[in-house]
């Protein structure tokens, strides 16, 4: 027992100091769209190249915009808006997962756009894509052989943090957001995960962003039906305490939680099957390019509001103005599907229970998770 507590103790700090080691020789320019975004832009940029070539062979619009956020994401914010379609058709809100960005609904807006959909696609001011936070401020940072520069940070803006006041922000972006697209409401919304929690906090908290009701497809939000469980708290903490201690990316934790799921879901056939599992290793390189960002940089501002489970009059009043659908994945790690699963039936919305499925369905099945997509809002 004790050669075991020693053996084990080495090893930790052995990792620790070889981590902290490789993370001295990363770049310390903590700017936003610095170098160590460079990697994960290129990719993003390509993703929206395909789309965008997709949509102008077929004759449809798109546009890549940037709009001005500073009155709600504080002094020099900007959001990053992609366009598909003509602006003419019914407006459709897309609204991805954290660390997403709008690049997770790239391959999906071209059916959409058929449908007579303009598809309008968002990323935060407070995450991964190409809009930009508040509150520009420049900061010392060592560089090479420890000498000091100036590079320009972003501290995220102040939200409020009590209740619901924080979520209030986040509509009142959104109204801005409306405001500079010369848009009256949203026609229809989806969101996967947390674009998913914030879709129904728009249709519970500014209904009139959506029209009458409007279709919303609700993709595997986080509490909304179900508190988190105890074992995804875990894992949350896991992912934000792991890289601290030991300067290691925060994907080296994610791909083991991923790589589980995916073949927990391949076992059960219901990932793709067949499918090489060069495609997690591929997944896993495109988490590490955010790690640059996320797990190194630290340049990222924190989720400005909290999630909550709602209440039962809270999901009634959406389903009396709205015709929401809910995907359901059963073996889902960030609600109890059991417990989500009937309060979404007992309040009368539609509700497709997916079983077999993880998180990550979007990513082992994109075909699958399309047909879905589609069926609740078209």
């Amino acid at each position: 027992m004790i050669v075991a507590i020693i053996i084990g103790c080495f090893t930790f700090a052995y990792i620790v100091v070889k981590a902290k080691l490789a993370r001295l020789a990363l770049p310390n320019d903590l700017t936003w769209f610095g170098p160590q975004w460079s990697d994960f832009l290129s990719d993003y940029d390509a993703t929206w190249k395909i789309a965008e070539s997709k949509l102008t062979s077929k004759g449809y619009n798109y546009e890549s915009i940037k709009i001005d956020s500073s009155n709600t994401m504080g002094t020099a914010s900007e959001t990053q808006i992609h366009i598909c379609g003509n602006r003419d058709n019914p407006v459709l809100l897309l609204l991805p997962g954290i660390r997403c960005s709008s690049a997770m609904w790239a391959a999906h807006v071209e059916d959409l756009v058929s449908k007579t959909f303009c598809v309008v696609c968002l990323d935060y001011p407070f995450d991964l894509g190409r809009s930009t936070p508040g509150h520009a401020k420049p900061s010392v940072a060592k560089g090479a052989g420890n000498r000091s520069k100036t590079v320009t940070n972003f501290a995220h803006t102040q939200f409020f943090h009590k209740d619901d006041e924080s979520i209030e922000t986040i509509m009142a972006w959104l109204r801005e957001v409306l405001e500079k697209l010369n848009v009256t409401e949203f026609s229809a919304a989806g969101g996967y995960s947390l674009g998913a929690y914030l879709i129904f906090m728009i249709a519970l908290k500014a209904p009139t962003l959506l029209a009458p009701k409007a279709k919303v497809f609700l993709a595997a939000p986080p509490a909304i039906f179900s508190n988190f469980p105890s074992l995804t708290l875990m894992r949350i903490a896991s992912r934000l305490v792991w890289p601290k201690i030991t300067g290691l990316p925060a994907s080296r934790v994610a791909e083991r939680i991923v790589r589980h799921d995916y073949m927990r879901e391949v076992a059960a056939g219901g990932a793709i099957m067949g499918q090489p599992l060069d495609f997690i290793d591929s997944l896993v390189k495109s988490w590490e390019k955010k790690d640059q960002i996320i797990g190194q940089a630290g340049s990222l501002p924190p989720l400005p509001f909290r999630i909550r489970q709602l209440s039962d009059s809270e999901l009634k009043a959406v389903v009396d103005a709205f015709e929401p659908t809910y995907m359901c994945l059963e073996w889902d790690i960030y609600y109890v599907a059991d417990i989500a699963f009937r309060r979404a039936k007992e309040a009368g919305i539609r509700t497709r229970f997916i079983e077999k499925r993880t998180h990550h369905f979007p990513l082992n099945d994109p075909k699958k998770f399309h047909e879905l997509m589609i069926e609740a809002l078209v």
